[in-house]
């Protein structure tokens, strides 16, 4: 799996079922999925609206400091593969945390496809610390076990991309043991801890996002549509229903007629069971495992990161636990944290508290709609200043929503 050299990238996504790959619009890679239903969601997140784009722009090059990514919750490795593209630069690297199996798999096999084949050994970064013993093996990056054999992508000269590491392990708060985590085959997004397990809030989210996602476009290109859904019958005629919808904040609502608001209140009633019905399908065939569980600071210890450029968390409803594992002593090595955090039982404002305490500029943008969901970025412009070259100007500050 990978490029297909001499055939010529696609302006639509195609899907090999049997296969479980698909190939992305404009891209040559195939990549490897687990659950069709959110492949397309993640890739437009992340390639298409660029959710996790750094806006000062500090890809690294081969004259200053390799930058290193901490990537938790990777899922099927969408993001550690933009990260190595658009982060790290090629002497960079990417540390990615993937607890469920068949994730983990698809992960691998997309470090490769989308960043390239591990590189040589004299082309890649090696954790500091880790070195050749007499059997001219290497040093275990403790509970993270041989950091070495982890390389799965990216490094190689040439590729434009830093290298990618992989364990297949859980984050929380403390490290050493095991937890159980819930894993949805057919939305493996959505996997998670079992003790944070939501569905309720799953269903509000999807419906928010549907309802969102399906909103006519102002742009007269199609092309320039990232809703991350795939255009076949069904989202057409989804499409159709939002369409007769009235929104909230629409100022044209107030003139509107009895009839016009009638139609309206039944066509979102509609397409809200429809996705509920969704919801439940996709819910379906849950499954339990246990897996190993690491803090974020057994990562810095085991890969011997003095500097982490960003720290990235998608982990569904986990992400305080998450970020309750960096010690205070590591803190000060945290350029930026980007982190997707549902807003659950005050979750929202606990996460705001542990980074506020860290960084000096938080801001928190709502993903879509009137979900429970919000992007958190932070950052420490005193730290970024003391890291950056001093010809480098600082990131400008983003301007937080309400």
């Amino acid at each position: 799996m990978g490029a297909l050299e001499g055939v010529p990238a696609p302006a639509t996504w195609r899907f090999d079922r049997a296969r479980r790959t698909a190939t992305p619009p404009l891209e040559r890679a195939r990549v490897k999925y687990v659950s069709r239903a959110d492949v397309t969601f993640e890739w437009d997140e992340i390639f298409g609206r660029a959710c996790y784009a750094d806006p000062a722009r500090t890809r690294a090059d081969d004259r200053g400091r390799p930058r290193a990514v901490i990537d938790v919750g990777a899922n099927v490795g969408f993001a550690s593969a933009y990260f190595a593209r658009e982060v790290t630069g090629e002497r960079g690297r990417v540390i990615a945390l993937e607890p469920i199996p068949e994730t983990f798999e698809a992960l691998r096999c997309n470090a490769a496809a989308l960043c390239g084949a591990p590189g040589s050994d004299d082309a890649v970064w090696a954790a500091p610390g880790t070195s050749e013993d007499d059997d001219g093996g290497w040093t275990r990056g403790g509970v993270l076990g041989d950091v070495r054999a982890a390389h799965v992508g990216g490094g190689g000269v040439g590729s434009g991309c830093g290298a990618i590491y992989a364990h297949d392990v859980g984050a929380g708060s403390t490290g050493g043991g095991t937890l159980e985590f819930t894993s949805f085959p057919r939305a493996a997004g959505w996997s998670t801890l079992t003790e944070h397990r939501n569905d309720a809030e799953t269903v509000r989210n999807l419906i928010e996002y549907v309802f969102d996602a399906l909103k006519p476009s102002t742009s007269s290109s199609s092309s320039e549509r990232f809703d991350g859904l795939e255009p076949n019958v069904v989202t057409s005629f989804g499409r159709a229903v939002r369409a007769l919808v009235l929104d909230d904040d629409d100022d044209d609502t107030k003139d509107v007629n009895p009839l016009r608001k009638l139609v309206s209140h039944v066509a979102a009633f509609a397409l809200t069971v429809a996705v509920r019905c969704v919801a439940a399908y996709m819910l379906s065939g849950a499954r339990r495992v246990s897996r190993p569980v690491v803090s974020v600071s057994d990562v810095i210890d085991a890969h011997g990161l003095d500097v982490v450029d960003v720290l990235k968390i998608d982990v569904e409803r986990a992400e305080l636990d998450v970020l309750r594992g960096v010690s205070d002593a590591h803190w000060p090595r945290f350029r930026s944290v980007v982190c997707e955090c549902h807003d659950v039982d005050g979750s929202l404002d606990a996460v705001l508290r542990l980074l506020r305490a860290h960084f000096a500029d938080v801001t928190v943008t709502p993903l879509f709609g009137r979900a429970a969901l919000f992007i958190v970025r932070a950052s420490n412009a005193i730290a970024i200043a003391r890291a950056r070259p001093p010809s480098s100007p600082s990131p400008p500050r983003e301007t937080p929503r309400a």
